[in-house]
């Protein structure tokens, strides 16, 4: 009888160390796989949970595809791919990787990617995940440069250096499921000391209220 436990504990043991040899571990405890299957895709789901982004580049060295995963159940499957991109890729450049963000402010994350690169600007192609597709899709109302993703006031700010001394700060906010622009402050500086700016402001009839200041100091 102990003859046979044993063998029996000895069988299992193999088994779970065989187990454990094929998946990772990430930083939440949770097992994946260490390659993506390309023939599995994630069965439709309401709420994503944890993604993960590779790009598929040409010859050239542009991005042309981008291939979701998803590990919420444990094991890396395919979510999905986007496919005829035309982005670009430089290496070394921190910006060049897919972040998952929220840019919508629905609790749900969505994805963006620079789609071109400045001296001064970076801008990005973003992709909003949509609860009735359960999928990423493309949005153009947003021309992100540099954003900065406020979640506690539900706002994104867009800032673009038009020169040495001018630079345009975009306010983007969601109103009843749409975007809008809130703010527009067109900032020419005089000195590094001081500048002038053009505000425009949204009102609620949809029109925007004009001020502009002189010799604003910096530090205001």
């Amino acid at each position: 009888m102990k003859l046979l436990l044993l063998s029996t504990l000895s069988l299992f043991l193999l088994f779970t160390m065989a187990c454990n040899e094929s998946t990772s571990t990430n930083e939440n405890g949770d097992k994946t796989q260490d390659t993506i299957p390309e023939e599995q895709t994630l069965p439709a789901q309401e709420v994503p949970f944890s993604f993960e982004a590779l790009l598929g580049k040409s010859d050239e060295g542009q991005v042309i595809a981008i291939k979701i995963s998803e590990n919420s159940s444990g094991e890396v499957q395919l979510f999905q791919e986007i496919e005829g991109l035309d982005l670009p890729f430089e290496e070394g450049n921190p910006a060049c990787v897919v972040e998952f963000v929220d840019l919508n402010f629905d609790g749900l994350v969505d994805m963006k990617y620079p789609k071109a690169i400045g001296n001064a600007n970076i801008y990005y192609a973003y992709w909003l995940y949509d609860k009735e597709q359960l999928q990423f899709v493309e949005n153009t109302d947003m021309e992100l440069s540099l954003p900065t993703i406020d979640t506690e006031n539900k706002v994104i700010i867009s800032q673009e250096r038009g020169s040495a001394a001018e630079y345009t700060i975009t306010y983007y906010e969601y109103v009843d499921g749409k975007v809008v622009k809130s703010k527009i402050e067109d900032k020419t500086y005089l000195d590094e000391n001081t500048y002038n700016v053009k505000i425009q402001e949204l009102q609620e009839d949809g029109s925007y209220k004009v001020t502009t200041k002189e010799g604003v100091a910096v530090t205001e």
